[in-house]
């Protein structure tokens, strides 16, 4: 019962700072009714009312919206409803941002976990048939579920790439979990794995956040599409607006 309590305070705090935490209700739920021996959960009270306190601690932004033309929510629905390029296009740049971050390796390899995990039957101690291992679903749920809803929603409208690495952080832990126990088997295939994540992801990093990195390697990218333009020349106008704003408080 206390572990739900403080379910509910963590996820208060969660969805004070990014609201996309509001996805591992979903994915809690999901788990829940996918899970025999989990899902009397459903027809007790502490799942709600760990809810309940989430809601209570996130009512002080209900609050301020209720007094601002609940702007926060205009905003998310603003971004929701932009439309850039074809459904395909969207896909796959949403696609492929994941990849980038994560790196080929990583990216692919917790989706191998997932599938792994889902198949995987364990013997409880007490020697009766196997059973699903239940740790490794409940990572599955709460992450691969907001990858598809993201992916889902690419095909409506344009899902920036920071909006879902909430889906990675259970299924990194899965991912480390399948190969600590294949390390147990093939000890020289997991560490070549793992040098092989490590040098694509810090290969495309610099890619990515060093400009004169690619300019070395001869890799172009249209300034249109570069998003580490975005990186820069944020101090030059925040100058330029304060001219404005000065002017205009000169002129009243």
């Amino acid at each position: 019962n206390r572990a739900w309590l403080w379910a509910g305070v963590t996820m208060g705090l969660g969805f004070l700072s990014k609201h996309t935490m509001v996805l591992i209700v979903p994915c809690v739920v999901l788990f829940l009714w996918l899970s025999p021996p989990y899902k009397v959960w459903l027809k007790r009270p502490q799942p709600y009312l760990a809810i309940g306190i989430c809601l209570l601690l996130y009512s002080g932004v209900f609050y301020w919206n209720i007094e601002h033309h609940g702007w926060t929510f205009q905003h998310l629905f603003f971004l929701t409803k932009k439309v850039f390029g074809s459904p395909l296009k969207r896909f796959g740049d949403f696609v492929g941002s994941q990849a980038a971050l994560l790196g080929p390796v990583l990216f692919i390899g917790t989706f191998v976990s997932c599938r792994w995990a889902w198949r995987l039957r364990t013997t409880p101690q007490d020697g009766s048939d196997p059973e699903p291992n239940w740790q490794y679903r409940f990572l599955v749920c709460c992450g691969l579920p907001v990858f598809l809803f993201f992916a889902l929603l690419s095909i409506k409208t344009k899902v920036q790439g920071n909006w879902a690495p909430c889906t990675w952080l259970s299924l990194t832990v899965l991912w480390a979990g399948y190969l600590s126990l294949l390390a147990q088997d093939a000890p020289r295939k997991v560490l070549r794995t793992v040098v092989w994540a490590t040098l694509t992801a810090g290969f495309i990093t610099s890619i990515i956040v060093i400009p004169a990195f690619r300019v070395k390697l001869g890799i172009k990218i249209a300034s249109t599409e570069d998003l580490s333009n975005t990186a820069y020349g944020w101090r030059e106008m925040a100058g330029y607006v304060q001219k404005v704003r000065d002017r205009m408080a000169q002129e009243g």
